[in-house]
């Protein structure tokens, strides 16, 4: 045989012995281990209901927080046409819109105010009776609640929201109409 030969068969008994030390090793490790586990039979627990404690959900159990969750991050990389040279950038994910609608807001227009279509003034013979003159009045309106018509003497009577009347005895001066409602108020006057 010659040396090379001899050498090559040197170190293949050298590599063969390093195997089956590795494996009488391992094999004495996996009986140790086997040997503290017990004998393999299962033991039976008992628990004492006297003395349990009740831990609510989400407490950690121990004291001990569990460590927060860090967001994920996302890698894009850019490649510059001009010199081929790459620049890698890491930005976070972006968030998702919230998923509550936003409130609404409900908006009422004011009421209109109330409108006068027409308020007139005369003298008119026999109104209050033959040979009496009184004063004539006719209005329109629209949108009040309440209407009164207002003498030039400083008197106030209260009428519909539209028709015509004789008042007596007949006042010459400035008579006023006046149409209240929920949008406001509203006036005209009439002379005679």
């Amino acid at each position: 045989m010659s040396e090379g030969a001899s050498t090559q068969e040197a170190a293949a008994a050298v590599g063969f012995a390093a195997v089956a030390a590795a494996v009488v090793v391992t094999l004495g490790l996996v009986v140790a281990l086997a040997g503290r586990a017990g004998n393999g039979e299962l033991d039976t627990a008992t628990i004492d209901a006297t003395t349990s404690t009740s831990i609510p959900p989400g407490t950690a159990r121990g004291g001990t927080v569990p460590p927060a969750v860090p967001a994920p991050t996302t890698t894009s990389t850019t490649v510059d046409a001009g010199t081929g040279t790459s620049a890698g950038s890491t930005a976070p994910p972006a968030r998702p819109p919230p998923t509550t609608a936003p409130p609404t807001t409900t908006t009422t227009d004011p009421p209109a105010p109330p409108t006068i279509g027409g308020f007139r003034a005369g003298v008119q013979a026999d109104a209050c009776g033959p040979g009496t003159v009184g004063t004539m009045l006719a209005w329109q309106s629209t949108g009040g609640t309440a209407q009164s018509i207002g003498a030039p003497d400083g008197s106030v009577a209260a009428v519909g929201a539209e028709g015509s009347q004789a008042f007596c005895p007949h006042q010459p001066g400035t008579w006023t109409l006046t149409v209240t409602g929920p949008g406001g108020t509203a006036t005209a006057t009439a002379g005679v």
